[in-house]
């Protein structure tokens, strides 16, 4: 995946909390880290903050299973004097 100069971590994780439950945390409980939500037309889950970017992917490949990816995008500080 290119990044353009920034920095990208990424995460995978699974459990068994429908997608609904997991979307509702991470909308109600980032925006109290400085986290602003930026609606997609897409079920994925877009936070702003600053230079960084925190974006959710969501699935069920398993009746039962929530599947998370997580990635977060920091880009890199502007280097112009303008």
């Amino acid at each position: 995946m290119a990044v353009d100069g920034g920095q990208l971590t990424e995460m995978r994780a699974e459990g068994s909390r429908p997608a609904a439950a997991v979307r509702a945390f991470y909308v109600e409980s980032l925006p109290a880290l400085g986290w602003s939500f930026s609606p997609q037309a897409n079920d994925d889950l877009v936070f702003l903050r600053g230079r960084e970017q925190l974006l959710f992917s969501l699935s069920a490949p398993d009746a039962g299973v929530t599947l998370i990816r997580a990635r977060l995008l920091v880009q890199p500080a502007s280097m112009s004097d303008d």
